[in-house]
């Protein structure tokens, strides 16, 4: 199951992105391998340097231990957290999940590889029912 992701190791990952009601961003992504190869962990650095704040953040991907689907955890240095189950098509992993820390929410954050160095990240939350996009990222590896 992690094979639909493991592209994602080596390298770090930058880009530009927008974060809805804040503005724009930097993020830098680095996955490795962790714990005998299987799990995936992203280490995140984010700046929004118009409005002089950042913060830090680590997340684990793994097979799902009872569905033939990607388990995604998310802790962030302001406290908030995620988690999440996806399923693979074609490029692109869909996770449905939960967060908590800026108010409890259900999410859907996909994940979808553009190129073979390239990638697009999209979270929205869910509002009255209704998909609220909240963060649209483009990001390139440099090795």
């Amino acid at each position: 199951m992690l094979e639909q992701i493991e592209f994602l190791v080596g390298g770090t990952w930058s880009g530009t992105g927008t974060l809805a009601k804040v503005g724009e961003f930097t993020q830098e992504d680095t996955y490795e391998w962790t714990l005998d190869g299987k799990f995936i962990r992203c280490k995140t650095r984010v700046n929004f340097a118009e409005q002089d704040f950042s913060f830090e953040s680590e997340s684990l991907f793994c097979k799902h231990p009872d569905r033939d689907e990607l388990a995604y955890w998310y802790f962030c240095s302001d406290g908030s957290y995620s988690w999440a189950s996806g399923i693979a098509d074609k490029g692109c992993v869909t996770f449905e999940g939960h967060s908590r820390g800026m108010g409890p929410q259900e999410s859907v954050f996909r994940l979808e590889r553009t190129g073979e160095d390239s990638i697009r990240l999209v979270y929205d939350a869910v509002r009255d029912g209704d998909l609220v996009r909240m963060l649209e990222l483009n990001q390139i590896r440099r090795k």
